[in-house]
C-alpha cells in the first residue's frame, strides 16, 4: 500500500481491530475473524518520485463471504486516496 507505517496505523482504528503484536491486528468478523498483517515499510521510486510502501496481508478465518466482501469494501473507503 502507498502510505508510511505510522499513516496507515492512524487510520486503522476506523476498522476496529485490536493489536495482537507490532505487526498484527485482528477482530471478529461475523462467526469468523480477520487479521491484518503489516510488512516492513519501503519505498517505490519512480525517477526522482518517491512513493512509501506498506505491504498489508488480510486473512479471513470462517468468515461468509459477504462478510468478506463487506468488510473490504470499508478497508477500502478506509484508505482511499484522495484524487480524480
Amino acid at each position: 500500500m502507498g502510505f508510511t507505517r505510522s499513516e496507515f496505523l492512524r487510520l486503522l482504528p476506523l476498522l476496529e481491530l485490536s493489536p495482537r503484536d507490532g505487526r498484527s491486528h485482528a477482530g471478529p468478523l461475523g462467526r469468523g475473524e480477520v487479521t491484518l498483517r503489516m510488512g516492513e515499510q519501503g519505498e517505490r521510486r519512480l525517477g526522482s518520485f518517491v512513493l512509501p510502501e506498506l505491504p498489508v496481508e488480510l486473512e479471513f478465518r470462517d468468515c461468509e463471504e459477504g462478510e468478506v466482501e463487506a468488510f473490504l469494501r470499508r478497508f477500502d473507503r478506509v484508505y482511499q486516496r484522495g484524487g480524480g
